[in-house]
C-alpha cells in the first residue's frame, strides 16, 4: 500500500513537471533569454523571499490526538468504541488509527493555513498584474503545483500519524485492560471513561519524546516541501531548473 502510494505520488510529481516544462519551453521560445529571465525575477521575487521566512510551520504544535478523543466523545454507538477497545485499536465502525492520521493532518492543515493563504496570495496578485503577463503561464502551473504539493504533504502528515504511536499503543496492555474491564460495571459513562484514560495516555509524561518525534517530522517535511518548490523558482544561466515538486 505505501509502495502503491509512493508510486502514485511520484507519477503525479513526473505529470506536474511535464507541464511545467511544456509552458517553459514555449515562453522561451517567444522572448530573449535576457528578457524572460527579467520577467522571471521580477515575478517570482516576491515567492522566494516568502520560501525563505517560511521554512517552519510557525504555529505551536497541536496534538495529534485531539480528533480521536473527539470522535470517542461524539460516537453514536458505544459498542463501537467498546469493539475497537477489544480489538486494540482497530475495527470497521471505529479505527483509532485512522482518528490518529486524521488528527495529524487536521492539526497541521490548521496549523499552516496562514501560511499557505499567504503563498496563495502572492501567486494570485502576480497572475493579476499585467505587465508580468509573459510569466503568467508559468505561475498558473507552479500554483497548481503548490496546491497539489500540498496535498501531498498533508496525507504524508496524516500517514505520519497513524504510524507514530502504533507501536507504543497496541502495547500498552494496562490501557487496553483498563478500558476492556470498564465495560459491564453496570453505571453510565463508558464512552467518557475511556476518553479520559485515552487522554491521559498520551499526555503521560513517557509519550513526550514521541510528540516532539511527530512535531519534528512535520517540522521536516513541511522544510523539504518549502525546499522543493523553492527551487522551481530559481535560474541558472538564464534556463529555468525543473525539480520535481
Amino acid at each position: 500500500m505505501v509502495a502503491d502510494n509512493l508510486t502514485t505520488l511520484r507519477h503525479r510529481a513526473e505529470d506536474r513537471v511535464l507541464a511545467l516544462a511544456t509552458t517553459v519551453e514555449q515562453l522561451i521560445e517567444n522572448r530573449a533569454d535576457a528578457q524572460v529571465r527579467a520577467i522571471f525575477e521580477q515575478a517570482t521575487k516576491p515567492l522566494r523571499t516568502w520560501f525563505v521566512n517560511n521554512r517552519k510551520i510557525t504555529a505551536e504544535p497541536r496534538p495529534v490526538q485531539g480528533a480521536l478523543l473527539d470522535e470517542m466523545q461524539s460516537v453514536r454507538y458505544v459498542g463501537y468504541l467498546r469493539a475497537a477497545v477489544n480489538r486494540r485499536g482497530k475495527w470497521d465502525n471505529f479505527d483509532y488509527w485512522f482518528g490518529l492520521g486524521f488528527g495529524a493532518r487536521r492539526e497541521t492543515t490548521v496549523r499552516a493555513t496562514n501560511q499557505m493563504i499567504e503563498l496563495k496570495g502572492l501567486i494570485k496578485t502576480a497572475l493579476h498584474d499585467s505587465d508580468l503577463a509573459d510569466a503568467h503561464g508559468f505561475l498558473a502551473h507552479f500554483q497548481a503545483q503548490v496546491e497539489e504539493a500540498a496535498k501531498d504533504f498533508f496525507l504524508d502528515v496524516q500517514q505520519l500519524g497513524e504510524s507514530a504511536f502504533a507501536d507504543q499503543l497496541r502495547e500498552a496492555h494496562a490501557y487496553w485492560e483498563q478500558c476492556q474491564n470498564r465495560w459491564g460495571q453496570g453505571r453510565p459513562g463508558y464512552k467518557d471513561d475511556v476518553r479520559r484514560s485515552t487522554k491521559d495516555w498520551f499526555l503521560n509524561k513517557s509519550r513526550e519524546a514521541r510528540h516532539e518525534f511527530v512535531e519534528k517530522e512535520i517540522q521536516g517535511r513541511w522544510q523539504e516541501l518549502m525546499e522543493r518548490l523553492a527551487q522551481q523558482l530559481e535560474t541558472e544561466s538564464g534556463k529555468f531548473k525543473l525539480i520535481p515538486a
